[in-house]
């Protein structure tokens, strides 16, 4: 379209394509699943004010979703000459929603509790302690693959925190009480911890496959240099490239390779390097939400949560 022309139907359902790949279903990495208030228009069909009105909200409840504010679009009145400027401006504002449509903005979104698991340590338990390593498997699972899709497209993450407390007061204990708290609450979605969509090395819901892979490490210091916390995650097809996921399998790792002094070969089990205590894995969740123009709410569903038990020894 140039400067001075009319606006066609094809100009109008040119913006439309542009912005219903990111609101409306999608595929792959695009889609939030969203209801589009705009429709496509057959050749020679009028376009009216109500057109440009609703391709206005689905271009506005995106661009909102992402920044958090409305932009700022010109809203096209009954009998108003559409310009080339007004073309323009919808268009831009389109497709700066193509580029930020992994964004969230503030007052966007919700966390609220998925799931926790809890064991404990202690005088009272059998065995008292443990001494090599221990895991927990926390699985995500959505309805389908495009639920998965518009739930990390749309900015939403799992979030896994852990801790340990009471136990033992020792320097083993006190440090993997540390550890678990430097790390604090580490996030799993669309472009986190990594952006982009290659390699296929688990870093994102986009690089996963079907083998669980690290996508957050943290050692502890010396002397305990050898303790470590680690997150995993995979899914249930061999290439996520395409979103075609539906369960998402997130694994954490602990892992006390350190041997206390005090203890000798002849020593079993090594009760010196024991870690006792209350473990604690806790699973939130950030999702999509907020209303929308010119009425309604933005949704997203949740997976099902499920988390198995903290095992090992």
């Amino acid at each position: 379209m140039a400067e001075h022309d009319k606006v066609l139907t094809v100009d109008y359902n040119t913006i439309r394509s542009i912005i219903l790949p990111v609101y409306g279903t999608g595929s792959g990495t695009y889609g939030y699943g969203q209801t589009m208030s705009s429709a496509y228009k057959a050749d020679h069909d009028k376009v009216s004010q109500t057109d440009w009105d609703n391709l206005r909200y689905d271009i506005v409840n995106a661009r909102t979703h992402q920044d958090g504010s409305a932009p700022v679009i010109t809203d096209i009145e009954e009998g108003q000459l559409i310009s080339f400027t007004n073309n323009t401006n919808y268009t831009s504002i389109a497709n700066t929603a193509t580029t930020n449509r992994f964004n969230v903005g503030s007052g966007r979104f919700l966390t609220q509790a998925a799931t926790s698991q809890t064991r404990t340590w202690s005088g009272s338990t059998v065995p008292q302690y443990w001494l090599v390593a221990i895991q927990c498997e926390i699985t995500a699972t959505f309805t389908n693959a495009d639920q998965a899709r518009w739930f990390f497209n749309s900015g939403g993450e799992i979030r896994i925190q852990s801790s340990r407390s009471g136990g033992t007061n020792n320097a083993q204990n006190n440090d993997w009480t540390t550890l678990l708290s430097t790390a604090g609450m580490r996030s799993f979605g669309s472009q986190t911890p990594t952006s982009g969509f290659s390699p296929m090395n688990g870093q994102n819901f986009y690089r996963l496959t079907n083998v669980y892979q690290n996508y957050y490490s943290l050692a502890s210091s010396a002397p305990y240099a050898s303790n470590s916390y680690v997150l995993q995650a995979k899914c249930n097809v061999a290439d996520n490239s395409g979103g075609t996921a539906s369960i998402v399998n997130l694994k954490v790792v602990m892992t006390d390779a350190y041997v206390d002094p005090g203890d000798t070969p002849e020593d079993s089990p090594r009760t010196n390097e024991g870690v006792d205590g209350v473990f604690t894995i806790t699973v939130t969740e950030k999702k999509a939400t907020g209303s929308l123009v010119p009425s309604g709410t933005f949704t997203i569903t949740s997976p099902t949560y499920t988390v198995g038990s903290i095992t090992g020894s």
